[in-house]
């Protein structure tokens, strides 16, 4: 490093003059760190004591003294600096444990138990560890959890107490809505007479609430094999060390010879299905039969059915944090089912208190919606992919009910009881084929799929694909573009569950949405080749990454039935490779956005290449909707706004927007306060740099938001010297005697890089240097850093450390 030293000289001895400071000299060195958690020994527990009782107990066995027993059952706490003798946990690591409890993320109950036992109650051995490991590196500030052994540190036990929490939620639903079924003499679950499986979910407003497969090639039509081994592509993608989750309405025939050595797990005692074994087939079938075989065709799947989703999803990231993405093809029963279930009668699911001609449960952000999203936010490094669904155009038809009422209903819910009806209804999305998507596809934080047709026979593009006539389409009841993508949904060749070698060719959403879930984990192939397993994207990056370079489809820009177009594999898969070949992250930025402040940066255009920005984050669950018939209520948080600003300032590009209330129009440019996806697109741009914007309405919930930012069509350029820019120091004019003061450094940034500032008073002592509590996400390219507690009278040096 002396070379550094004999480069910045001057620029140190210019800066030092002009300071009151003596003594001091700052130091930069560029290093990478890494962060580990070391594991403690935890005894079992199976005492249920009060936590008064325990305390007694600790002081009965010699543990504790009697003054610090009556601290313990006034406070919850021993006196300050005390330690339980002979307890499980370490005596340096208790005060840890005790800020914990301080800070109410255990309880004093939960406090007690540890100190005691080792052990939280209802929680596992491994459940327990997690709280451990989070004390020695607590962070209370959001805005501080910025490395991402800190963020899954604090992530797994808030999914720890995800999990508990909502398996008792859904357990009690689920008890009392089979018990409520059961009088109401509805059945509880099976199969349609065309193959799909329903079952009972809960109850909403007195409504029954099913959830029911989607049920109506592939790799061709969204750029897949291109990146696959023997594609014209260099990547060579499998999905080898990456493991896919799926969520459906069964289990997978894991014996089929598409899985063989084990590549599929089951991870409930439930019941085989086709459905199941078709979507684990679609993402990852090893090609036994070349034209069945899957889109990551090395990738292991886990296999869970859908009862208890939100726990088992929680507590599946828990033990196994590399599983970014999921699949879930399935939705609820809503509007028209022509599935001829319940003794073969045609039913209408609308509430008719709301209305006779529209379910509302169509684009409704309801409770499911906000506890999916709920989950993506507690953990913002997993992606649901869900299918869209396909009740765009279903009406009643059919059999001897179809010819005797061809235009109208027969059967529809209310108080308790299906009644016969005359009652004259539209099909579901009304003429034009909008507002047909159920609440599981309307989530913020998920990417829902829809599905296309494709012409068969050789290479297809957006230009050549049709939305299906049966694919749900948006807008959501809010506004909000849905579903995000389309796939091939039509006649896919897939394994089945008849025998250990059969083959089926279904179609619907519930084949475009594993398409894309199984694509997605080719990409996480890609991504760890370059960064490892311990510096993951976050999927508001996956999901940005998938809008912003598919093939756009129907009308220019987003729409309503096509989201943000065709999924294209290999254009994503060189956004990932393009960047990591440069140190400034040109084309992926991931920034943590601090209430109050924005982001700016450069990106340097030229005539003839559109210019294309996309902004995408993980927002905190909205409030659920009120039950009505299209509820406007927004359900975005942190409203963003992304802009980009002309070389010379005068032109300021805004994002793309749609208006709802007439959704077949095309995309215009504004103020998008409905979305947390934003896109600006320059299509004849001028030579020059070009300065892009992302700033926020408002309060930021929890003071920050990451912050996905996509760029392509800019050229690449080299991350600026890491220099010292600027150097001040400053002690107390008014007091002399005063013996510390600020130290503020300055230096050119690259956005979405990590910075860790570190300072130490001997260069030759090893193991000197201190971590300052700030690690800086740079969300501008002009950085600072302020030491309000330098110490004046002694020789200090200090260094910044780029972390990513």
């Amino acid at each position: 490093m002396e070379h550094i030293f004999d480069k910045k000289q001057k620029v140190w001895d210019g800066m030092l003059n002009r300071t009151k400071v003596w003594k001091l000299m700052i130091l930069i060195f560029v290093a990478l760190t890494s962060h580990s958690l070391y594991a403690e020994t935890v005894v079992p527990a199976s005492d249920t004591d009060p936590v008064d009782t325990l305390w007694i107990k600790m002081r009965d066995a010699g543990m504790i003294n009697d003054v610090e027993l009556q601290s313990a059952l006034t406070t919850g706490r021993l006196p300050g600096g005390s330690t339980v003798q002979n307890s499980p946990i370490p005596k340096e690591n208790q005060s840890s444990l005790t800020k914990l409890c301080d800070e109410k993320v255990i309880s004093a109950q939960e406090l007690a138990y540890l100190l005691f036992k080792g052990q939280i109650p209802e929680m596992s051995a491994d459940e327990t560890k997690a709280f451990q490991d989070l004390a020695k590196v607590y962070q209370p500030d959001r805005k501080k959890r910025l490395t991402y052994s800190v963020r899954r540190a604090h992530e797994k036990v808030e999914l720890i107490r995800l999990n508990k929490q909502s398996t008792k939620e859904c357990k009690k639903d689920h008890d009392e809505a089979v018990a409520r079924a059961t009088k109401e003499g509805l059945e509880i679950g099976g199969k349609t007479k065309d193959g799909r499986v329903y079952e009972i979910h809960r109850y909403d407003h007195d409504m029954p609430l099913y959830n029911i497969t989607f049920n109506r090639i592939s790799a061709q039509t969204i750029a897949t094999d291109k990146a696959r081994p023997g594609g014209s592509s260099p990547f060579e993608l499998t999905g080898t060390n990456v493991t896919v989750a799926m969520w459906d309405g069964g289990l997978v025939l894991t014996t089929h010879q598409e899985f063989a050595s084990a590549r599929v797990t089951d991870m409930d005692n439930g019941t085989i299905i086709d459905h199941s074994t078709m979507v684990a087939g679609t993402m990852a079938a090893k090609g036994i039969d070349t034209n069945a075989q899957g889109m990551a065709y090395s990738a292991q799947v886990l296999s869970f059915d859908w009862n208890f989703i939100i726990p088992e999803m929680s507590g599946m990231v828990v033990s196994n944090p590399n599983v970014q993405i999921s699949n879930h093809s399935y939705g609820f029963v809503a509007g028209w089912d022509n599935a001829n279930w319940f003794y073969y009668v045609p039913r209408w699911w609308g509430d008719t208190r709301l209305s006779e001609e529209e379910d509302n449960h169509f684009g409704w952000y309801n409770a499911d919606s906000k506890q999916m999203d709920d989950f993506c936010y507690t953990d913002p490094y997993h992606l649901p992919v869900f299918s869209a669904g396909n009740d765009r155009s279903e009406v009643h038809q059919g059999g001897l009910w179809g010819m005797l009422y061809p235009t109208h209903g027969i059967c529809d819910y209310t108080n308790g009881y299906w009644h016969n009806s005359d009652t004259i209804r539209p099909p579901d999305g009304g003429t034009n084929g909008y507002d047909c998507l159920t609440s599981r596809g309307v989530p913020k934080n998920i990417l829902t799929v829809g599905a296309v047709v494709d012409i068969p026979g050789g290479e297809t593009n957006s230009s050549q694909v049709n939305l299906d006539w049966y694919s749900g389409a948006g807008p959501t009841d809010d506004g909000r573009v849905k579903p995000d993508l389309v796939a091939n949904g039509q006649a896919l060749h897939t394994a089945s569950a008849v025998t250990n070698d059969s083959y089926a060719d279904p179609s619907g959403t519930s084949f475009s949405s594993p398409s894309v879930a199984g694509s997605l984990a080719l990409l996480q192939e890609l991504h760890e080749r370059f960064y490892g397993t311990n510096a993951p994207m976050l999927a508001s990056t996956f999901k940005g990454l998938a809008l912003h370079t598919a093939d756009d489809a129907g009308n220019a820009g987003p729409d309503y039935h096509n989201g943000w177009g065709l999924m294209n594999t290999e254009r994503a898969a060189w956004v990932i490779t393009n960047n990591a070949t440069w140190d400034s992250m040109p084309h992926i930025k991931e920034v943590s956005l601090a209430d109050s402040s924005m982001i700016q940066f450069g990106t340097l255009a030229q005539t003839g290449t559109p210019l294309k920005v996309t902004i995408c984050w993980t927002d905190p669950a909205g409030p659920e909707q009120p039950w009505a018939l299209d509820p406007t209520n927004l359900t975005l948080v942190n409203d963003l706004d992304l802009r980009v600003i002309s070389p010379d300032g005068t032109i300021t590009n805004f994002p793309w927007i749609l208006d709802p209330l007439q959704p077949s129009l095309t995309a215009t440019n504004g103020d998008n306060f409905r979305d947390n996806v934003e896109q600006v697109l320059i299509n004849e741009p001028t030579n020059g740099w070009y300065t892009v914007s992302v700033t926020h309405k408002g309060s930021l919930s929890n003071g920050v938001q990451d912050v996905s930012i996509i760029v392509t069509g800019n050229t690449p350029t080299n991350a600026p010297d890491f220099v010292i820019t600027t150097m001040g120091a400053l002690g107390d004019s008014e007091n002399p005697s005063e013996t510390n003061g600020w130290i503020q450094l300055s230096w050119p940034g690259v956005v979405g890089a990590l910075y860790q500032m570190e300072s130490c008073t001997n260069l030759m002592e090893s193991g000197s240097w201190t971590n300052h509590d700030n690690i800086v996400s740079a969300n501008l390219e002009s950085m600072q850093y302020m030491d309000t507690n330098a110490p004046l009278d002694v020789l200090r040096f200090y260094r910044v450390k780029r972390l990513k």
